[in-house]
Formats: structure tokens, C-alpha cells, sequence
């Protein structure tokens, strides 16, 4: 995993790539209008831009920005289902919440995989799970959990596993409880 620093601003001795890609900005700066963008790197533009890039690389950025916020009231726990393309959300996630305790579940499909950094806290567990079979294995960890009505999931996947363990999860918690993205196919 590289970890790119970049500035919103375009311009300066570099000028940017021609390249698109969606990332997580982690450790944001507003103030000085810097962030860092985590990259899992993978076959194809993005990842190969991203083995170039150079710390302090000047880059041309869009925000998106998520609706997605903390709950105002503390869930008892959270659960997180994500995989490597999600990791830097699922970090951020982690960081995010604190003291309160977390189940993580992540899909990993190269052997190295599992080496990848993650930002748990020692009340969060972290299992990594092979994807085999459609995400067959994400799926039946949903299925076998049994979740606190006062939790709060979390679900990152392709869009097939994402809506599976949705559906799962549905089924103890409401829908303002859960924050899904299923992000591709």
C-alpha cells in the first residue's frame, strides 16, 4: 500500500497525472489544505500512477465527500465488513470511533493481503477471510453473526456481497443503523 501525499490545489513543479480514481483522504488538513490518500494498488491506471507518484506529488483532486456520520449516540459496538479496496475507509472508520469496540471482517485475495496494515485498537478484532466464490465467505460471516440491536454495521464490499450482508444484517438492525456502499461489480 503507497501512501501519496497531495494537495488540493493543481499547479506547482508538477503538474498532474492523467489519471481518475476514487480514494479515501485520510489525516485531512484542511486548514492547510492537505491530505493523505491511502492506495491499495492493483492492476490498472490508478495503481500504476500510484507506484510513480512521489511523496509530495502535486494532484489534481475532486472531493466527493460521503453523507456518512458517526452516530450521534455511541452504539454499543460496531461491525464492519470491507475488503483491501475499502481498507482506508475501514482505517479511517477505526479511528474514527474511539473507545468503542469493533468486529471487522476483510476479504483478502492476494497472499499478502492480510500484511496490510489496519488501524485497529486492541477492543477490535480484525478477521481477514479469503474471497472465494463471490465473496461466499463474507457472506456466511454476516450469517453467523449475532449483533447487539444497538450496533451499528458498516459494509464496504463488491455490490453482490455488499447487498447480501445488508440483507443479512437487516434482520437485527434497522436501516438507520447500517451505512453500505457496494462500489463495484
Amino acid at each position: 500500500m503507497h501512501e501519496v501525499h497531495g494537495s488540493s490545489r493543481a499547479g506547482g513543479a508538477g503538474q498532474p497525472t492523467n489519471c481518475t480514481t476514487a480514494g479515501t483522504p485520510i489525516d485531512q488538513d484542511p486548514g492547510n489544505d492537505h491530505f493523505y490518500i491511502e492506495f491499495a494498488v492493483h492492476n490498472g491506471p490508478a495503481g500504476a500512477w500510484a507506484e510513480r507518484a512521489q511523496v509530495g506529488a502535486i494532484i489534481e483532486t475532486s472531493v466527493l465527500g460521503s453523507n456518512f456520520e458517526l452516530p450521534a449516540v455511541p452504539p454499543g459496538e460496531y461491525v464492519a465488513f470491507g475488503d483491501t479496496a475499502s481498507l482506508p475507509a475501514v482505517n479511517t472508520l477505526l479511528e474514527a470511533i474511539g473507545d468503542t469496540p469493533a468486529q471487522v471482517w476483510l476479504e483478502w485475495q492476494h497472499e499478502s493481503d492480510p500484511t496490510l496494515p489496519v488501524r485497529n485498537k486492541p477492543h477490535h478484532t480484525v478477521t481477514w477471510l479469503q474471497r472465494i466464490d463471490d465473496g461466499r465467505l463474507i457472506r456466511e460471516a454476516a450469517e453467523g453473526l449475532t449483533v447487539a440491536q444497538d450496533a451499528f454495521a458498516w459494509v464496504a464490499c463488491d455490490t453482490a456481497s455488499t447487498r447480501a450482508v445488508v440483507k443479512t444484517l437487516r434482520v437485527t438492525l434497522p436501516k438507520n443503523r447500517i451505512k453500505a456502499q457496494g462500489y463495484w461489480k
